[in-house]
């Protein structure tokens, strides 16, 4: 042991000796005081009853209009296909930040070409397929996609398609 160490040893046992002799000294005194402290605290841990009960304020009047679920929704219940041409068509359409709109298009390319399959919309109903697809699925130099590229492809694709009826 170092000399520090060996200092602050003394230093720890001499503090629990003269510790020790004062509470042997004084027991009675430092119990009573624990005990006065323990009551303190049962009686503040102790729920205090209500007074008087709180009245809230009801509001009549009107605050602001109901927010207008404003969504296009594409109808693809009679719809074949579902091309990436058409899907640039309707998303450009919505009015999505020009980011979103490069970022869910870029998605939908490249879930075309995991998929080697142009009409994604018969893929979409088999999503078990789906999933495979994009798990197996290769980047142009044959390395696999990361995890965190497949989840978004998966997200993106949610929610992109997710205006579709």
């Amino acid at each position: 042991m170092s000399d520090d160490s060996l200092i602050l040893a003394k230093i720890r046992e001499q503090n629990r000796l003269r510790q020790q002799k004062h509470y042997l000294a004084h027991k009675e005194d430092v119990n009573e005081k624990r005990r006065k402290v323990y009551q303190l605290g049962a009686e503040a841990i102790k729920p205090k009853p209500i007074e008087q009960p709180v009245e809230i304020p009801v509001i009549t009047e009107h605050i602001a209009e109901a927010i207008a679920d404003d969504k296009k929704i594409m109808d693809l219940s009679k719809s074949k296909t579902l091309t990436y041409n058409e899907t640039n068509t309707y998303l450009k359409e919505l009015n999505l930040n020009a980011n979103t709109l490069t970022k869910y298009l870029s998605d939908f390319k490249r879930l075309t070409e995991i998929t080697k399959c142009a009409n994604i919309l018969g893929r979409l109903k088999n999503p078990k397929k789906m999933i495979s697809d994009i798990k197996k699925g290769k980047k142009k130099d044959g390395e696999s996609y990361a995890i965190n590229t497949q989840k978004r492809i998966r997200s993106d694709q949610s929610t992109s398609i997710s205006r579709f009826k």
